[in-house]
C-alpha cells in the first residue's frame, strides 16, 4: 500500500497512503451517534448536536477520514464535512432523496470548505471499526452499534439506516 508519511495540511497532522490522505480529528458523539470533526471546533465549540447543545467526544475513539480517489469495491466517494454542524455527511444524494440533508445547525448541510472525502465500505478489520451507517433522512454518518440505539436525527426521530450500506471507519489506538 505504499509508504506512510506524516504531513501537515492546514496545521492538522495527516497520514498519506498511496493516493489517499487520511485526516485525524474525527470523533463519535455519544449523544446523537454521529461522526463529527472535533479538530476544527476547538474546546469551546464541538459543533451543533441534534440531541441538543454541542457534540461531545467523551468515550470516542480517534477516527480518521480519507480524501482521495475511491475504489468502488472498497470505498464510496461523495462524502463531505459540514462547516455548520461539523458532521460527516453524504453530499451526492439526489434532491428527491433529501439533497444535502437536514443540518442540526439549521437548513441543509453545507460542504463549503470541505475536502472530497471517501467512506470505507465494509465492517470490522485491522485498524477499522464497522457498524457505521448512512442516514437517509439527514444524510449523516452514524454509529449503529451503540447501546443507546440509532441516536437522534436532525430530521426528527432516530437515524434511519433502511437504505444504507455497511461502512467502516479507520481509527488509531
Amino acid at each position: 500500500m505504499g509508504g506512510v508519511s506524516v504531513i501537515a495540511l492546514l496545521g492538522f497532522p495527516q497520514i498519506t497512503m498511496a493516493s489517499e490522505v487520511t485526516q485525524q480529528g474525527w470523533r463519535w458523539c455519544s449523544k446523537c451517534q454521529g461522526m463529527f470533526y472535533a479538530a476544527s471546533s476547538g474546546a469551546m465549540h464541538m459543533g451543533v448536536c441534534p440531541a441538543g447543545g454541542n457534540h461531545i467526544q467523551t468515550g470516542s475513539g480517534h477516527y480518521l477520514e480519507q480524501t482521495g480517489i475511491d475504489d468502488p469495491k472498497k470505498s464510496q466517494a461523495g462524502w463531505s464535512w459540514c462547516n455548520k454542524c461539523q458532521g460527516f455527511f453524504y453530499s451526492r444524494a439526489s434532491q428527491g432523496a433529501g439533497g444535502m440533508g437536514h443540518c442540526p445547525a439549521g437548513g441543509t448541510h453545507s460542504k463549503d470548505g470541505s475536502g472530497n472525502y471517501i467512506a470505507l465500505i465494509g465492517e470490522d478489520g485491522p485498524r477499522q471499526q464497522g457498524g457505521w451507517r448512512w442516514c437517509d433522512k439527514c444524510m449523516g454518518m452514524f454509529y449503529s452499534r451503540a447501546s443507546a440505539g440509532k441516536g437522534v436525527c436532525p430530521a426528527g426521530g432516530a437515524h434511519s439506516d433502511a437504505a444504507s450500506g455497511h461502512y467502516a471507519t479507520l481509527f488509531t489506538p
